[in-house]
């Protein structure tokens, strides 16, 4: 509590959302961080497109196929497109992520060649902070220009590839 009487637990959040044309075989749909407060709940709903969250404190968790899986910090979790799901903070550890939302006709192959699955949509792969870096920089260079678009996509493709089952190199 504050001096004042209020509870101190303040999140915030960060968004944007680049629209539904369809201009490159794979385009980030949406991009944001946010520091969730206590209890925060997305769901029960659908999403028309991939959604990847990647928690960089506290924990919460994500209920999908009936299946329910607590995420902790450097975990990073999948919602496949039109898939019922729910997620939510944790009451006392409230989570902060990132999350982008990609779409377009190379998405599923991209993703296919990935650790996820939609029998193992939770990872806790090291990607240490790299995923964080690349989520951020999705996030500056945001915008409805082509050339923002592209560079949000190649930035996109960067993280994606973090996850590819069978990487020998860094990034």
């Amino acid at each position: 509590m504050d001096i004042n009487g209020g509870n101190m637990d303040k999140g915030f959040k960060f968004s944007y959302t680049a629209g539904k044309e369809q201009s490159l075989s794979v385009r980030v749909y949406n991009i944001g961080h946010e520091r969730c407060k206590s209890n925060h709940r997305w769901g029960p709903g659908v999403r028309d497109f991939y959604l990847m969250h990647h928690v960089i404190s506290g924990k919460g968790y994500y209920v999908v196929n009936d299946k329910k899986y607590e995420i902790v910090a450097g975990y990073t979790f999948l919602i496949y497109p039109n898939t019922t799901v729910t997620y939510y903070a944790d009451a006392r550890e409230p989570w902060e992520y990132y999350w982008v939302g990609f779409q377009g006709n190379d998405a599923k192959l991209i993703i296919d060649m990935t650790h996820f699955t939609k029998d193992r949509p939770v990872t806790d792969l090291d990607v240490g902070n790299k995923l964080k870096e690349l989520l951020a920089n999705i996030f500056e260079t945001k915008g409805k220009e082509e050339a923002c678009k592209v560079r949000m996509t190649g930035y996109l493709m960067l993280a994606l590839s973090l996850f590819i089952k069978e990487q020998d190199y860094n990034i």
